[in-house]
């Protein structure tokens, strides 16, 4: 295959991603040609999305210790975890025993995106974490 042909795929499938979050014929963020922070917001860029990284960063996790630790509730669970396996960021390995074993882990793709985690996460802590209540040191 052609540099020019992966990189038309590449930029197809990031208009793809991005035309599934916006509907069809509405106009895309980053405009029509392709735009690598649109196509990464359009892919990580909702809250659960981003906890399901954070919590599989350490490992392969099963779904009940994803539901558990983001509070997601499973219908919506699934959905992400569906979209992120067919998007190839993560893998879904089920094993052959009862009760069924299923376990969700990151791909090279989804690792990818850890520094992108780290860097929200300072951001957070340093401009986001709410005031400590009166009478408490920050470092309590």
């Amino acid at each position: 295959m052609t540099q020019k042909l992966k990189e038309r795929r590449t930029l197809d499938a990031g208009h793809e991603a991005i035309a599934a979050d916006h509907g069809a014929g509405a106009a895309r963020p980053g405009g029509d040609t392709f735009c690598g922070v649109a196509a990464a917001a359009a892919l990580l860029g909702d809250a659960w999305t981003l906890l399901l990284l954070r919590d599989l960063a350490n490992g392969p996790r099963r779904f009940k210790q994803l539901e558990s630790s983001t509070g997601i509730s499973p219908r919506v669970l699934t959905d992400r975890l569906r979209a992120l396996c067919d998007q190839g960021v993560m893998t879904r390995r089920m094993y052959p025993e009862i009760p069924p074993r299923v376990e969700y882990q990151l791909t090279d793709k989804g690792r990818d995106a850890l520094p992108v985690l780290d860097v929200l996460r300072t951001y957070g802590e340093k401009w986001l974490r709410p005031p400590a209540p009166p009478g408490l040191r920050a470092e309590d």
